[in-house]
């Protein structure tokens, strides 16, 4: 090659080069701000013809992409979409189901109760107390029914989000998949695929957010992607997730698989979005709702065990049981129970002592209180137990005396819900009688007169009689027993204490998950930062080669320019 020839070669692939090169910078300074773009850069080497430098020409493309940070990165985002979830679901059902000791506490609620109890005492018979009792007892049903409603409410969200999320899924698959084919065939024909590479990094980290995976690049620079559990979600070709969210969400649900290929994968998910959802929709909300429920079944039971005893003043005419009932169900008890028919001042009518010993089925009951002159006793169309009085003005009243059926032991009247003030046996489902709501004088407060010398005309109910209402003020100030529920175990504690327990629980959880938001957060924004200022554009940089390679082009273009002189000058010369 002559002297002119390599002058002209190298001032033509200097241009070449710089053109190239200034092609590279624009484009990095172009997508300085695009999310996931890396600088690239190329490099510069000699071309030679044998021994002899004759020009110059450009590298193939690179970038600074460290892989092993890239992972990071990924499971950086999981752990903070992870925890972002399970903050906002908790705080979420905590705003539901209020502080630990405020004012819209279920603690609160609780005491509110017992002081509307202990202004009844003074005067049992007194309407306007009664009713403050009533509405108190019912401001409580009631916030027990709007948290469980919560709860479940929340469940619906977390399994609407579950489905989202499987969409964004599967969206992300088949868009990786697409850029595995693109980067295939620019691979074929030579061109570079970093660009392509980075728009799939970008998609797997966000796929990295809604679910754990595992992922490798194939010796083909084809990404693959797995669970955790090892299912293929991506080889040839995406598998897609399928899961179709349940409406509506009872305590009750049960809530379909999501599976890839008729294989269910749902235990597989244990990380990002759908793995906090998952948490919050089975595990975290659940137990929750099994310790609201627990707090309700025992005031249920404890309220209505002393209610059970006990009749208002005047006795109601009709009462009905808060359980339905077959004439043919077995029966079998002991000891005494003792009703009576009074008048409208109390004093007795009617009354009989029934040996429940005797009795072995409801109709065995049934019979004996037919046996009394004022009683009528039947089941009701609907199931219930039904008595009523056949004399005018009249009404009736228990005592439970010491009888005692089936395998709790519970009295009588306790065993059919006779004068029961609470039903339910839930959280969703507790509310205060509807006629009590209606009119809280029917609020029981008298106890039959027990006396072995009780003789018709003496007083059978007694308007002053505190027993029971100082009975239900040591139900609450005293430790009840309730069973292992949710995340507490078996107690021995006040209504107000097991209340507090439920919702400091709850506070402490969601403290915890904001605090481990926060730390995964800020982990994944450093890690994002140390991947920007390893792998981003650096603008300044950028243009300080811009500025050299434009130099270099014009260098280029002078010597070119001077050879072009040179001959013009040798032609002139010989013409």
């Amino acid at each position: 090659m002559s002297t002119t020839s390599i002058s002209i070669n190298a001032s033509l692939t200097a241009m070449q080069t710089a053109s190239y090169n200034i092609s590279v910078s624009s484009a990095n300074v172009a997508n300085a701000d695009t999310e996931g773009y890396t600088a690239k850069s190329t490099s510069n080497t000699t071309q030679m013809a044998g021994s002899t430098a004759v020009g110059v020409q450009s590298q193939a493309l690179t970038n600074m992409v460290d892989q092993n940070l890239l992972d990071d990165l990924n499971e950086a985002a999981n752990e903070a979409k992870y925890t972002e979830t399970l903050q906002t679901g908790l705080e979420n059902i905590s705003n539901s189901l209020g502080s630990v000791s405020g004012d819209d506490s279920l603690s609160e609620a609780i005491t509110d109760i017992e002081t509307a109890l202990l202004s009844l005492e003074l005067d049992p018979a007194s309407n306007s107390d009664q009713i403050v009792f009533v509405d108190s007892l019912n401001d409580l049903t009631t916030q027990l029914n709007n948290t469980s409603n919560d709860i479940q409410d929340q469940r619906a969200i977390s399994d609407e989000d579950i489905e989202t999320a499987i969409s964004s899924v599967n969206s992300l698959l088949n868009e990786i998949d697409s850029l595995n084919e693109q980067i295939a065939i620019a691979q074929a024909n030579g061109n570079s695929t970093l660009d392509l590479e980075d728009s799939r990094n970008t998609a797997l980290q966000e796929l990295s957010g809604y679910m754990n995976v595992n992922s490798f690049t194939d010796s083909n620079n084809q990404l693959q992607i797995y669970t955790e559990g090892g299912t293929a979600l991506l080889l040839s070709e995406p598998q897609e997730l399928s899961y179709e969210a349940t409406s509506p969400v009872t305590s009750t649900t049960s809530f379909n698989s999501i599976t890839v290929a008729g294989k269910d994968i749902t235990s597989e998910i244990t990380g990002g979005e759908i793995g906090a959802s998952l948490e919050l929709r089975d595990e975290f909300l659940p137990d929750l709702q099994a310790e609201l429920d627990e707090l309700a079944s025992t005031l249920v039971d404890s309220i209505n065990a002393i209610s059970n005893k006990a009749t208002s003043i005047p006795s109601p005419a009709t009462l009905t049981s808060h359980q339905t009932v077959s004439a043919s169900d077995a029966f079998t008890g002991s000891g005494t129970f003792r009703i009576a028919v009074t008048d409208s001042d109390g004093a007795v009518t009617e009354y009989a002592d029934f040996d429940v010993s005797t009795y072995s089925t409801v109709q065995d009951f049934i019979d004996d209180l037919n046996s009394m002159a004022g009683v009528s006793a039947s089941i009701n169309a609907d199931g219930y137990l039904e008595i009523i009085t056949t004399t005018t003005d009249t009404g009736l009243s228990f005592n439970e005396m010491d009888s005692a059926v089936g395998g709790d032991s519970l009295g009588i009247s306790n065993y059919f819900g006779f004068n029961s003030i609470l039903s339910g046996d839930s959280a969703t489902n507790i509310s205060v009688s509807a006629d009590l709501l209606d009119d809280p004088s029917l609020l029981p407060t008298a106890e039959l007169n027990d006396s072995s010398t009780l003789s018709i005309g003496d007083t059978g109910l007694n308007s002053g009689d505190t027993s029971i209402i100082s009975s239900l003020i040591s139900t609450f100030s005293e430790d009840q027993s309730f069973d292992a529920a949710g995340n507490l175990g078996a107690d021995t504690t006040s209504f107000a204490n097991y209340a507090t327990n439920i919702t400091s629980a709850l506070a402490v959880k969601t403290d915890s998950a904001i605090t481990d938001a926060e730390v995964a957060v800020s982990a994944y924004d450093n890690l994002a930062a140390s991947f920007a200022n390893e792998t981003g554009v650096n603008l300044d940089e950028e243009i300080a080669k811009m500025n050299a390679y434009q130099e270099s082009y014009e260098a280029g273009a002078y010597i070119l320019s001077t050879i072009q002189e040179m001959f013009d000058v040798l032609m002139n010369a010989v013409t």
